[in-house]
């Protein structure tokens, strides 16, 4: 009777622990698909882009303007939206099929040196994290550092 409950009690551990990885696991891969994100557009890459983009993603940007997929997506040639920003403060929240990122997105463009605050949402479809909505709020400059 005792290496039953041994047993049982070895099973279920694995499987926490199993389920445990695999939470942390999700999280990296959300992350991973926030980062390429930010890569793709500074490269203006649009194929990456419209990938990591769900085709019925909406969000509100820093200004508080609508954005939509197509937005994103047709940018015209030229700069990046994103040309000089690094992610910071990033962390993610994953409820089964569907994700939180949190974090900052800091221009070091010395024209235009500007923190912004992230939401973005993610749903996992077809077996890859797609960014299905955004909430961007800018920072101002006295919060920069302390949180607020």
């Amino acid at each position: 009777m005792k290496g039953y409950v041994c047993l049982f009690v070895l099973l279920v551990s694995s499987a926490l622990m199993a389920q445990s990885n695999n939470v942390n696991s999700e999280e990296e891969a959300v992350l991973k698909t926030e980062r390429a994100w930010l890569a793709a557009s500074q490269k203006n890459d649009i194929a990456t882009l419209k990938s990591i983009i769900a085709d019925d993603f909406v969000g509100s940007g820093p200004g508080g303007n609508l954005l939509s997929k197509e937005m994103i997506t047709g940018v015209p040639e030229g700069a990046p939206p994103f040309d000089k920003s690094t992610l910071t403060e990033m962390s993610a929240k994953v409820f089964g099929n569907t994700a939180v990122v949190f974090g900052k997105l800091a221009s070091t463009n010395p024209a235009d040196p500007t923190t912004t605050r992230f939401a973005m949402f993610y749903a996992k479809r077809g077996g890859e994290w797609q960014m299905v909505a955004a909430q961007l709020v800018p920072v101002p400059a006295s919060n920069d550092t302390n949180g607020e």
